[in-house]
């Protein structure tokens, strides 16, 4: 039997012996009213849900990333730390079973049977996790045929071959050996980020990437590895490499994974394919050009900001408190929605969120969660009385629903041609109606399921990262009474029926929103991409094929040797754009960069200059509420960033 087989079958037999066990531990636990070693059912449990993961390595793999969750080498770890998990449980019974005067003798042999189930699964764990531990202690100088051929096939599976290497094609999977061989390990970056993942996913989810990413960068230069397939660039010839157009970098898979965890076609934010988000993009991209925006879509915007400051003044005047986040946020999706469906949501007519926006926020965090958490997803799928499968699968059923019917309406509206998804509809449509003929491209083929995810997208893009800027453009501007003022001043000059095109030429409102973009961008954190194959070599480090690289906007706009005195809100470095150096223009990238730039660039500027000019005309004399702080205005990153207030208060004297 082989040694793969073997820990397949060692495997099988720690999930079979935990019933008995549990029996016995229990037995013992009530019977002695003792915790040890009753208390060596959390090792044992421990140990057989690894063993059921590792053994269905395929069904995680259909939910959740396997290169993310059952990595060989997190295997590996997991396998040490049960390993001394054991042995910490194993300790105290066996000093407590050897004294007699406790215990009646009954129980002293039921307790060393009850022993006997954790000693066997820390035998399980030594016996896997030793023959790995000395393979690599021997092999890691070495170069010999069969130490390459080891590195190659994946000598340190956890399960049998058919498992190893777990691997998309995109992300290499890397194991105890290969963290030592790989170009990757050339890289400067923390001991740690040979072997895990796990620091920069504990980062992940408690909203801190970016500046981890940032610490990372100001410790190690550059270019530093910030887990075992996943190097961040800062250099600006790399920043360059990477999202040169035609380049070769696609964008990583994180991005259809957690757009479209269940398969299908991915909305346009997520296509990886470059040669699909061309054409998705040309059929949308129409709608997005300044002349269009202007043309159709400007008296709606300006309509949605006339309302959103009305409230604001509403709320502020007289000394009382408005969120400016929550109403602009409102207005935002207000604005998207209308683009999209041809309809608002009147969020802003109700003061609150309707269904939707609910639902596809909470189906928005369950995507990514799925992604970062796939374990959680797993035991979450597999127990549905849980209260939080039920929202998902209400969630879904509104966002369903409410697609279906927005598309009807929108086919019925005489209005259509005016809407972001005109385009699409008229090339669904036709589709359908092509009389069962397979289209000559059948990448053009579209489905009302595509065209409902685009929307989806585009609202989520198009709403919070609005909001976002606006709010934070608004809390650096009132905390500097004298930039407030001259804006103030600045924008009272424009005659009564000002245009968007009128409001391009302000040159301080335009530089305190490209400077607002700077610092406050809403989203500041990675942007992933492939390397392709045949590798790069970024900031003077090779970088092999199918490596994850990333650069991040957060770092970019604040390093000193580009932008003086970085952390300073200063919007005089943008009043004349003719004096920004190379870089500057290279690294300034609030909205992504290359052939992957946001498709709605032109939308958002509109609304920030038509949202900054009415409500400091209508709202002159603006201050922070009391109670706000600047604690509450820090940034929390879970891919966008928002306040970890939750929230932006103005008042009005």
């Amino acid at each position: 039997m082989s040694s793969a087989a073997k820990t397949v079958t060692l495997r099988r037999l720690e999930i079979i012996a935990f019933p008995p066990a549990f029996i016995l531990l229990l037995a013992h636990g009530i019977a002695s009213e003792r915790a040890f070693p009753a208390l060596g059912l959390l090792p044992l449990a421990a140990s057989s849900v690894l063993g059921l993961f590792v053994l269905n390595r395929d069904a995680v793999a259909a939910i959740g990333s396997p290169i993310q969750a059952l990595s060989e080498s997190n295997i590996f770890w997991a396998d040490c730390l049960l390993a001394v998990f054991h042995l910490s449980f194993l300790v105290p019974s066996w000093i407590l079973l050897t004294d007699s005067m406790r215990w009646e003798e009954s129980l002293i042999v039921l307790g060393t049977y009850c022993t006997v189930f954790m000693m066997f699964d820390l035998g399980v764990h030594l016996y896997i996790i030793l023959p790995q531990a000395m393979h690599f202690l021997v092999s890691r100088s070495c170069d010999c045929p069969h130490c390459r051929s080891v590195t190659k096939t994946g000598y340190f599976s956890s399960t049998v071959s058919e498992y190893t290497p777990l691997s998309d094609g995109d992300e290499p999977e890397i194991t105890i050996h290969t963290a030592y061989t790989s170009p990757v390990r050339h890289i400067p970056g923390p001991w740690h980020t040979l072997l895990t993942h796990l620091p920069l996913r504990y980062h992940i989810l408690t909203g801190r990437r970016m500046y981890y990413i940032h610490a990372l960068h100001a410790s190690y230069g550059l270019v530093v590895r910030i887990s075992p397939h996943e190097v961040a660039v800062a250099d600006p010839a790399g920043f360059t490499a990477i999202h040169r157009i035609g380049g070769g970098f696609l964008k990583a898979p994180w991005y259809e994974e957690s757009n479209a965890p269940d398969g299908g076609e991915p909305s346009i934010f997520a296509m990886r394919d470059p040669r699909k988000h061309a054409m998705r993009r040309k059929l949308l991209g129409s709608v997005f050009t300044k002349a269009s925006l202007r043309k159709d879509w400007e008296g709606v915007v300006r309509e949605k900001v006339e309302m959103v400051v009305g409230k604001i003044r509403g709320e502020a005047e007289g000394g009382g408190c408005s969120d400016v986040l929550k109403w602009f946020t409102m207005m935002a999706t207000d604005v998207v929605a209308h683009l999209c469906f041809g309809e608002s949501f009147k969020m802003l007519e109700m003061g609150e969120k309707n269904d939707y926006m609910k639902m596809l926020e909470l189906i928005s965090v369950q995507n990514i969660t799925r992604y970062e958490l796939p374990w959680l997803h797993i035991i979450r799928a597999h127990l549905p009385f849980l209260k939080s499968s039920k929202d998902l699968v209400d969630a879904q059923a509104v966002l369903d629903s409410y697609g279906k019917r927005a598309l009807e309406s929108l086919r019925q509206n005489s209005g259509r041609g005016r809407t972001l998804f005109a385009t699409l509809l008229d090339a669904l449509d036709a589709d359908k109606t092509d009389d069962g003929k397979k289209n000559a491209d059948t990448n053009k083929k579209l489905t009302e399921e595509m065209v409902q995810r685009e929307s989806r997208s585009m609202i989520i893009g198009g709403s919070d990262t609005t909001s976002i800027t606006l709010a934070y453009l608004v809390w650096a501007v009132v905390k500097r009474p004298d930039l407030r003022v001259k804006l103030e001043e600045e924008v009272a000059r424009l005659s009564p029926n000002f245009d968007d095109d009128a409001l391009e030429k302000l040159p301080l409102l335009n530089a305190v929103i490209m400077e607002t973009l700077r610092l406050y961008g809403a989203v500041p954190g990675q942007l992933s991409r492939s390397v392709p194959a045949g590798g790069a070599t970024l900031g003077g480090y090779f970088v092999p094929g199918g490596v994850t690289v990333e650069t991040q906007a957060y770092t970019l706009h604040r390093d000193p040797e580009v932008w003086p005195d970085p952390l300073r809100f200063d919007e005089t470095r943008f009043r004349d754009q003719s004096k920004l150096t190379p870089n500057q223009k290279l690294f300034f990238s609030p909205w992504g960069a290359g052939s992957r730039i946001c498709l709605g660039v032109e939308l958002a500027r509109m609304e920030l200059r038509l949202a900054v000019t009415m409500l400091f005309r209508e709202c002159r004399g603006l201050m922070v509420a009391p109670g706000m702080t600047d604690e509450m205005m820090e940034m929390e990153n879970f891919f966008m960033i928002s306040p970890v207030g939750h929230k932006c208060e103005v008042t009005l004297p």
